[in-house]
């Protein structure tokens, strides 16, 4: 394309100030009116004008985008509009892009079919095709353009692509650091050396945003953990052109380690006293400084001020470092802020989000009073959402003095995946699933996932799907249908099918604590594994068909916020009443506890220490043995299957209503091994039993109780995939019943909180 080229007509100080317009002529146009052309001009007939004047119409001409010349000359009373119009764009092509499709690459650019080509905007679209290729890792491709002209004053427009391969990550380097190493710190960050499991995660393409991100992440981790004087100092990144990969360094000040001193609260509004806000302090002295403590008690003394009737009620916190005994003294000052309302709430950005899933977020609406603390309490939620790249939201002043604007300025993410997952485990084999996963469904923040797994005896089919704000409150809705169909096992001789589903509420108590209340119904129906047709199956697995109908309730707490790399408490009590119509009757309680604590402050090795019990009774009939708990490795490893067994030749377990497990677990990074690949590893004890037989449900058939106390120790490899966290296990049986069938390895899968 030709540099755009214009043109004013030179004429005399006296000429140009005397001059009145009394015509403008408009010449070179074939497709834009001469009207259209006159109203983008700055000069009007019968009015005065001046070179200035001249200058100022060309300008508005060109900035139009329409032409790719013009001139504007002035000749007393009369006008002269020269233009050469931009070609139409009949067709958009691009040539050598095999990473990135031509849908993605259209919806980078500007320069659309049947628009107008510009050059300004044609040297942006480059720019942009470039920047997308650098986020794919592929820093060094090159992009020309290519015009092709045809009759009517319309062209094809193509883009030549040269890929060129992809920039790697070099080496990440930290400066500074003496309290945690390298490793732990690269662990933190989202950007990762480029190694060959990368294309896996993507993790090692250079981004200016991302390195933002993880600048923030490396402040998160040094303030939660006692280093309140961190500072990133800055971030080096240099890029070799002959080798094409990047090296950044990160420059820290860590600072003294920090404890909490004094914590107290002061505050100065009439009837609220400092022992009332007391149970919303977090700190604790002695305990590692930790700057989220601080957060979440300015957050949560705010909501009680709003709920006690102080609305303008502001929270500051001030601390006093006292660098004798590496402490810091936190008053928490109450006290009347100015009577600010936000007058409007704006949001930007959600292309796809409607807007009253962000809104919803909000505990307070327009009208309402503005507290800075809620507002950031209301961009964490939205971040946590998990559908956002980016949530911002700022404040602006409002029509009037006492009112201020809030702005919610949001960057989305795809949110949707389809997937297709193979692997092994030594309990099912080679398992196979193919699944639909959309999390923010139709922009309405709704969850959805269809699966259909299985492998060559056992057949799954599942929709999962939950509403998180039911009726327009915060509490989650989620149905669950599924239909199965499996074959024969060791536990279990006999093949069967399950159709069924649940519906459950979830209702959020405190920030850590929730509530959940379920419905289950299923449908059982045992067949012969040969012929698929009705055999007699033993009286203590139940015969025919049978049909749970359940209520169920569940309590858990949990500290938790990163499954991958846990810290924290995670609580689980659960009941479960059968007999709400069905053919069984029972009640079954749980209890899951899990502590995940760092050996010491800045430690590698995270220590893991679990309880899991159970216990399930009958309410006028029998247990059915299909309703015991089946144990094995996931319990305690070493173990295929173990509890109380029939005595015949057949050996069949029977599972048990009661059970018991403690596991006592040290993780720690495998050495040698880079960090972004997700491997670590860990050694384990566990130890606890399985018994319990209702006698009225074996029907005389002879069994044996097998109440031994089992244990075992090991190590684990576990990989953090991206299809989930992986381990495998190898464990050394200590104590065990003869019947028990041992298991040396196993592969499984890790489940979530």
């Amino acid at each position: 394309m030709p540099a755009v080229v214009a043109g004013v007509s030179v004429v005399t100080a006296t000429q140009a100030q005397a001059a009145v317009a009394t015509n403008i002529q408009v010449q070179g146009n074939s497709r834009i009116d001469a009207a259209t052309i006159r109203n983008y001009l700055t000069i009007r007939i019968g009015q005065d004008y001046t070179q200035a004047d001249l200058n100022a119409s060309l300008n508005a001409l060109l900035a139009t985008g329409l032409f790719s010349y013009a001139e504007v000359n002035g000749n007393g009373g009369t006008v002269v509009v020269v233009v050469v119009e931009n070609p139409v764009v009949v067709q958009i092509v691009f040539d050598g892009n095999r990473r990135i499709t031509d849908g993605d690459l259209r919806g980078v650019i500007q320069t659309q079919v049947r628009g107008v080509l510009s050059d300004a905007v044609l040297a942006a679209d480059v720019r942009r095709i470039q920047e997308r290729y650098a986020s794919d890792g592929r820093a060094a491709a090159v992009v020309t353009t290519e015009v092709q002209r045809l009759d009517g004053n319309t062209a094809n427009l193509i883009f030549h692509i040269n890929e060129g391969g992809r920039v790697k990550i070099a080496t990440i380097a930290f400066e500074g650091n003496e309290a945690y190493s390298d490793r732990q710190l690269a662990s933190v960050i989202r950007t990762s050396e480029s190694t060959l499991l990368s294309f896996l995660s993507r993790n090692d393409v250079y981004s200016r945003d991302r390195l933002m991100v993880d600048e923030e992440l490396l402040r998160q981790e040094y303030l939660n953990n006692g280093y309140a004087d961190f500072q990133v100092l800055s971030t080096d990144v240099r890029y070799d052109e002959v080798e094409e990969e990047y090296t950044i360094t990160f420059y820290l000040s860590e600072g003294p380690l920090y404890s909490f001193g004094a914590i107290t609260v002061d505050s100065t509004i009439p009837g609220i006293s400092a022992e009332m806000l007391q149970r919303y302090v977090h700190p604790r002295s002695g305990r590692t400084f930790n700057a989220t403590d601080v957060e979440r008690t300015l957050q949560d003394i705010s909501v009680a001020l709003a709920e006690m009737g102080q609305p303008f009620a502001q929270v500051r916190p001030r601390g006093n470092r006292n660098y004798a005994t590496n402490t810091i003294d936190i008053a928490f000052l109450v006290d009347q802020g100015p009577r600010t309302y936000i007058e409007r709430i704006v949001v930007v950005g959600n292309e796809r989000t409607r807007d009253y899933v962000i809104r919803r977020e909000f505990d307070f609406a327009e009208g309402d009073a503005y507290n800075p603390v809620l507002v950031n309490r209301v961009a964490q939620r939205l971040r946590d959402l998990g559908i956002f790249q980016s949530v911002q939201i700022a404040a602006q002043q409002g029509s009037q003095p006492d009112q201020v604007i809030l702005v919610v300025t949001i960057v989305e993410q795809r949110t949707g995946s389809l997937s297709a997952t193979a692997g092994y485990s030594t309990t099912d084999g080679i398992i196979g699933e193919v699944s639909i996963t959309e999390r923010n469904f139709l922009g309405r923040g709704q969850y959805l996932r269809i699966a259909v797994s299985g492998n060559l005896s056992n057949r799954n089919y599942s929709v999962s799907f939950t509403e998180p704000y039911f009726l327009g409150r915060r509490i989650a809705l989620s149905l669950n249908f599924f239909a199965s169909s499996s074959g024969s096992t060791g536990m279990r001789p006999f093949a069967m099918t399950q159709t069924g589903g649940s519906v459950g509420f979830g209702l959020p108590l405190t920030g850590n604590l929730t509530a959940q209340v379920t419905y289950r119904f299923v449908t059982e129906t045992r067949t012969d594994p040969d012929d698929a047709g009705p055999i007699v199956v033993p009286a203590y697995f139940g015969v025919g068909t049978s049909i749970t109908s359940a209520v169920g309730y569940s309590f858990t707490y949990n500290t938790i916020d990163n499954p991958a790399d846990p810290q924290g408490l995670f609580v689980r009590v659960a009941q479960e009443f059968a007999g709400v119509g069905g053919t069984e009757r029972y009640m079954r309680s749980t209890f899951d506890a899990r502590l995940y604590q760092d050996l010491w402050h800045g430690s590698p090795l995270t220590g893991m220490v679990r309880f899991r019990a159970g216990d399930i009774r009958g309410f006028g009939q029998p247990v059915r043995v299909l309703d015991n708990f089946f144990l094995s490795g996931e319990t305690i490893r070493g173990f295929a299957s173990y509890g109380p067994r029939t005595t015949d030749a057949a050996a069949i377990a029977l599972g048990g209503q009661n059970y018991w497990a403690a596991t006592a677990e040290l993780q720690f990074p495998l050495p040698l091994v880079p960090s972004d690949w997700g491997f670590s590893g860990a050694i384990f004890a566990d130890v606890g039993t399985l018994w319990g037989i209702d006698p009225a449900a074996m029907a005389g058939t002879p069994y044996d109780e097998n109440i031994a106390l089992r244990s075992s120790v090991g190590a684990s490899v576990l990989w953090d995939s991206p299809f989930g966290v992986l381990r495998a296990d190898f464990a050394k049986v200590l104590t065990q019943d003869p019947d028990d069938v041992t298991q040396v390895f196993r592969f499984s899968t890790v489940s979530t909180f």
